[in-house]
């Protein structure tokens, strides 16, 4: 079923509930939310994995700051959290990426000794790196 602007009104949501006899596996596959009229037409989306390309993350051991470098196809807004094994947020930065490469560099002076995981586009993508 797809779920269209017929359905919408303020505050709109929508909760999936898994209820199973023991077991713990759910699988949730097709679900459009778009503007539009009911249709079984598919809905193509954009996969946020696509959008970032060449992601690379250096030196690795950091010392004083850590680079990310990512590939964008069209220029857009990127969010970059740098967060600890827990998925408590250090850093959190919101970058404008331009077309083709872009170099961001990440301040690691605060930081702890210790593993760090930088997540792009709320976990889209997710690195490691370490600060000595």
């Amino acid at each position: 079923t797809n779920v269209t602007s017929s359905f919408w009104e303020s505050n709109f949501r929508f909760k999936f509930r898994f209820e199973a006899d023991g077991g713990n596996n759910i699988f949730i596959d097709d679900i459009n939310i778009y503007a539009g009229d009911p249709s079984d037409v598919i809905v193509l989306g954009t996969d946020e994995a696509e959008l970032l390309q060449d992601v690379t993350l250096f030196p690795n051991p950091a010392e004083d700051e850590v680079n990310l470098r990512f590939s964008v196809a069209a220029g857009q807004t990127v969010t970059i959290a740098v967060t600890d094994l827990m998925g408590n947020i250090i850093q959190r930065h919101t970058v404008n990426a331009n077309q083709g490469s872009n170099l961001v560099l990440l301040s690691t002076d605060t930081l702890a000794a210790g593993m760090y995981l930088v997540r792009l586009n709320e976990g889209s993508q997710t690195l490691s790196f370490v600060v000595k």
